[in-house]
């Protein structure tokens, strides 16, 4: 019985700092649906799926506290969104490809 308490202690000791590591589907339907998403560098995205990726309406929170609300092509920002720092300076703008028209408030 020991030996058992023992290895489960130890297994558990392993994994839970690297916990974070791994992404995964929190909530939802994070294929083709409505889901909240954990990725492996700690952001998550909130809003609808399609093909496993970002599609649609949805925000993402990123590792450093900023928050990206807005729309998402394949996976990438993609049409109108709204970028807050963590400092709280919201960015507005229409991401196509690589331009990003901004207006800073």
């Amino acid at each position: 019985m020991q030996r058992i308490i023992f290895s489960v202690l130890s297994i558990l000791i392993f994994i839970l700092p690297f916990q974070k590591s791994f992404a995964s589907c929190l909530s939802g339907n994070c294929i083709s649906g409505k889901g909240t998403y954990l990725f492996k560098d700690g952001s998550t995205y909130s809003g609808t799926f399609y093909k496993s990726k970002p599609h649609g309406k949805g925000a993402m929170i990123l590792r450093d506290g900023s928050i990206y609300r807005g729309y998402f092509k394949n996976g990438k920002k993609y049409g109108i969104g709204k970028l807050t720092l963590k400092e709280e300076t919201n960015i507005l703008g229409i991401l196509i490809r690589i331009l990003f028209q901004v207006k800073v408030r």
